[in-house]
């Protein structure tokens, strides 16, 4: 999960931290693994956070124990993975999610 300067609908910004470490095949190989960029949109934000601004750390994560309702945007993320992990080749003990910002706490 990137960053709010990561957001847009180019299929592309959220890829600029970590993105490339998948293109080196010696990556590929030595971790086979299958690895999913999604990308909010620009005038979204992932759950929780209230603002885009790190000036104040309270204001950017209100409550760090509070559970928000997954939005829109990260609705069609739980519901693409939950199709996505049914798939045979995917070792559902070996789901994993990971970003740069957020702190998502799941029910």
């Amino acid at each position: 999960m990137h960053g709010a300067g990561e957001r847009g609908n180019d299929n592309k910004s959220q890829l600029v931290h970590g993105g490339k470490l998948f293109l080196k095949k010696d990556n590929r190989l030595k971790y086979n693994s299958w690895v999913i960029f999604p990308q909010c949109p620009i005038n979204d934000r992932w759950p929780g956070l209230i603002t885009d601004s790190w000036d104040n750390n309270d204001d950017y994560f209100p409550n760090n124990n509070e559970i928000h309702p997954p939005n829109k945007t990260l609705y069609l993320v739980i519901k693409f993975m939950d199709q996505f992990i049914e798939r045979k080749q995917v070792n559902k003990q070996k789901v994993y999610i990971s970003g740069l910002s957020h702190r998502f706490i799941f029910k």
